[in-house]
């Protein structure tokens, strides 16, 4: 992983997290417990903060971003699918982002919701809880069911338990290489 210092901040990242050696983190950013940050994703933390929170995934190609003195937050079991944009917003807990899709300044993701891939939420939305956004731009389409909400918990469970597979790897990989 790249951790680059910025004015002074530096990215800090649980230990029990997982970033992957080809991504890359800078200046005031924060990887909450359990979580990951996968394949050349980029947390750019140089013009505002950036936090994202326990048992959370970045998946690869992701871009996280904010204006000067904004923040982008990814809240807790949350799901960013991979080339998602998020600048300068806040998902809440228990969402998952489709692939492709944008999220743009200023918007505030509510809890328990799915946004569809390549989807487009414009600038200071603020979604409702529980339901399915879509389109270009992203609509509600539909309240999520319990099925719904259990495709959200087990998205975010299984990537938590890709994190401990992939640390035990890097532990093995180390313990091999001193040998």
């Amino acid at each position: 992983m790249t951790l680059i210092e910025f004015r002074g901040k530096r990215p800090k990242v649980s230990s029990d997290a997982y970033v992957s050696p080809r991504a890359t983190l800078i200046g005031d950013v924060k990887v909450g417990k359990g979580s990951s940050i996968w394949e050349n994703a980029v947390l750019r933390g140089d013009m505002g903060r950036i936090r994202v929170g326990k048992q959370s995934s970045i998946q690869d190609n992701c871009t996280l971003h904010s204006d000067i003195g904004g923040q982008c937050v990814v809240g807790d079991f949350v799901t960013v699918g991979h080339n998602a944009v998020i600048h300068g917003s806040t998902v809440h807990d228990y969402v998952v982002v489709g692939m492709n899709s944008t999220i743009l300044e200023k918007v505030r993701v509510g809890p328990n919701s799915i946004i569809a891939a390549g989807s487009v939420v414009l600038q200071g939305e603020k979604t409702a809880p529980g339901v399915l956004l879509a389109g270009v731009p992203a609509k509600p389409i539909r309240k999520l069911d319990r099925s719904d909400l259990a495709i959200i918990r087990y998205a975010a469970k299984a990537y938590t338990e890709l994190v401990k597979l992939y640390k035990q790897k890097s532990q093995d990989f180390a313990s091999s290489a001193r040998r």
